[in-house]
């Protein structure tokens, strides 16, 4: 029988998908925002909010690098 604590931090193939999952995530939401901030029919108030998160989330760097489009 194994340790339950042997693998308490996960192996390396689990880091990763969790790292991928991450980087997925991250890329989608700030495809949403952009298309929030974009699209005519969002009220104002949720522009700036919507700008607001995605200014914390790195910004248009960020969202170009995270769609292949950056470095």
């Amino acid at each position: 029988m194994s340790n339950p604590m042997d693998n308490i931090h996960g192996n390396v193939e689990d880091i990763s998908n969790k790292a991928s999952g991450y980087k997925a995530n991250k890329s989608l939401l700030l495809f949403l925002l952009s298309a929030a901030m974009s699209n005519p029919n969002t009220k104002d108030s949720t522009k700036k909010n919507a700008k607001e998160s995605f200014e914390q989330l790195g910004g248009e760097d960020a969202f170009m690098k995270n769609n292949g489009k950056g470095e």
